[in-house]
């Protein structure tokens, strides 16, 4: 059984099914999941590297332990990590940025590039995916304010 994991653009509201591949890259020239070229998002648009982060599915032994947990213990979180390959304007996780090794995201996470341009994580349950193999699904979905 596979954890089903989406991006929830918060400019344009559609949502993106994240590959059950190792790594996804997320920029300006990644086709995976796309950055909106609308007029109406450029601004945002424009803080995005070519080549941004990458999420990472799988084992997540080997993830840094977050700084702000002084007993040392590591939340491996759910199987999805975020690591900055760098880009010019950094990589936040709610907000704090992840310019430093692989980062655990959770269902509900923020996650920025650049400070402007938002993705909601979005972690369903588990089970197989309907089209294996299959990632440029996107979805349009209404977000309540």
């Amino acid at each position: 059984m596979t954890k089903v994991m989406y991006l929830l653009d918060r400019q344009t509201n559609v949502r993106h099914l994240i590959p059950e591949t190792l790594e996804t890259r997320l920029g300006r020239a990644c086709s995976q999941i796309p950055i909106s070229k609308e007029q109406t998002y450029q601004e945002a648009a424009s803080y995005v590297s070519n080549y941004h982060c990458k999420l990472i599915r799988g084992d997540l032994s080997d993830v840094i332990k977050d700084q702000s947990n002084p007993d040392g213990s590591e939340d491996i979180g759910s199987g999805l990590s975020v690591q900055d390959i760098g880009s010019r304007n950094g990589t936040y996780v709610n907000g704090t940025l992840r310019n430093k090794g692989s980062y655990p995201l959770n269902n509900g996470d923020r996650l920025s590039l650049g400070r402007h341009y938002e993705f909601e994580v979005i972690i369903e349950g588990s089970g197989p995916l309907t089209e294996s193999g299959s990632f440029s699904a996107t979805v349009p979905m209404e977000v309540p304010d």
